[in-house]
């Protein structure tokens, strides 16, 4: 039996559609090549979580 990580938990309690919705609206993904908004925005979160102050 897996066991859910803390990332995992946090990371679900946000909507993706919400999520992307907001992205369409404010057109957050315009120009990007290599990571989506919502792959930056996890990955922001688990530096934040982890204690990075950078990327």
């Amino acid at each position: 039996m897996s066991q859910n990580t803390v990332f995992e938990q946090i990371i679900k309690l946000i909507s993706r559609r919400d999520f992307e919705s907001s992205v369409t609206r404010h057109d957050g993904n315009k120009g990007v090549r290599e990571l989506s908004c919502w792959t930056w925005f996890g990955s922001l979160l688990f530096g934040q979580l982890t204690g990075h102050d950078s990327i």
